[in-house]
Parts: C-alpha cells; structure tokens; sequence
C-alpha cells in the first residue's frame, strides 16, 4: 500500500511539473507576443502627427465617430446643420444635411457606425443613414407631455416646452 501511495505520489508530482512547464511556456509565448505587440504600438506612436484642416472655421463639436472601417470621420458640430464626412483615403469634406436646417445638440452612432441619431435644435430626433454618402432618413417628434406625474419633461409655463438635447443608441 505504501508502494502504490508513493507511485501515485511520484504520478500526481511528474504532472504537476508539466503542468507548470506549460504554464511557463505559455507565459514566454504571452510574452513575446505581448512584446511583438509593443514594439508595433511604439513604431505607430513614432509616428508624427498631421494636422486635418476642414477649412470650416471654429467648430464646436458635438460629438465625432468613426466609420466602420476607419477611412472615414463623421463630426457633429453645433454651428453646422449638416453631419461634416471627412475622408482619409481623399482628403475630401462632404456632408451630410439634416433636414430643416437643424443643427446637432446631441449625437451617437450606433455600434456598425451605420446610423447616426442627432437631437436636432427643431425638436427633432434625427435618424442620418451613413450608407451611400449619407442622408436625412427620418424625424421624428419629441412632444411635450403635459402630465405632471411624468417627471421626464413636463411641460409647463414656468418651464416652458421640453427640449430633446440627449440622445443614446443602444445596441
């Protein structure tokens, strides 16, 4: 009994040893290419930074996005009634225009960067489409809600009408 105590002993020993030798190989793999990693981030980080001018003045940004696959820049601005498009791969600024001649108060994107929501200065939420140079899909109201036991906005004289200026996309 002793004998096979110490086999099982001597067993359970030799697996952890490789067990722990995995690890460490494992480890040393993590290693180098965490350390692979490292030297591409401080070969980008070398990298001097360029300066875009949009020639459109001061803005005053709401909010910018990225497109989906980064050639592309989407800026919010509230001095602007159009979602301004820069283009990396061209240089080109487009735009595109919310309908009414809104401006932005708030902006999201959703998570494919395929739309873009604007609380819009009308009142209006704006649902913009990115696909095919972009466009003013739909707006929709945000009306005032004259019940007093709906905390969200409530309109009232003293308070005046409910403004929409927050908007979030949930995925």
């Amino acid at each position: 009994m002793d004998v096979d105590a110490d086999a099982d002993a001597d067993d359970l020993w030799k697996r952890c040893d490789g067990a722990r030798a995995s690890a460490r190989g494992e480890r040393h793999r993590e290693r180098r290419h965490l350390g692979h990693r490292a030297v591409r981030l401080a070969q980008v980080a070398r990298r001097p930074l360029q300066r875009v001018e949009l020639n459109q003045g001061t803005l005053q940004p709401v909010n910018f996005f990225a497109s989906a696959d980064g050639s592309q820049i989407y800026i919010a601005s509230a001095n602007s009634a159009s979602i301004l498009v820069y283009d990396f791969t061209t240089g080109a600024l487009t735009g595109i225009e919310l309908v009414g001649n809104a401006t932005p108060l708030s902006a999201d994107i959703s998570p494919d960067a395929g739309t873009i929501v604007i609380a819009g200065s009308d009142g209006l939420l704006h649902q913009v489409s990115t696909a095919l140079g972009g466009n003013d899909v739909v707006q929709l109201t945000f009306p005032d809600l004259p019940n007093y036991l709906n905390p969200f906005c409530t309109f009232t004289p003293t308070q005046g009408p409910c403004t929409l200026n927050t908007v979030l996309v949930k995925p």
